[in-house]
């Protein structure tokens, strides 16, 4: 199962953590889309591939897409 998860914040990253944590998914199975780049080597260990700017048809051919955005950055 693939879980994509757009913007990576605290909000994002709480869900990342939480999903993989639970053993839900692995950490290949997590795509995000953030509006910045995350390091290569990321505290939760998903893969730099795996890491979006810019949106990718990976995304939205999830299995679950989650909105992690606060309104305010949505126009952004």
């Amino acid at each position: 199962m693939k879980i994509a998860i757009i913007g990576f914040g605290n909000m994002g990253q709480t869900y990342a953590n939480s999903f993989m944590s639970s053993g839900f998914v692995g950490t290949s199975d997590v795509l995000i889309l953030n509006k910045t780049k995350i390091e290569e080597k990321n505290s939760f260990g998903i893969d730099a591939t795996n890491c979006y700017t810019e949106p990718n048809p990976q995304i939205f051919e999830s299995d679950i897409l989650i909105l992690a955005v606060k309104p305010q950055d949505l126009n952004n």
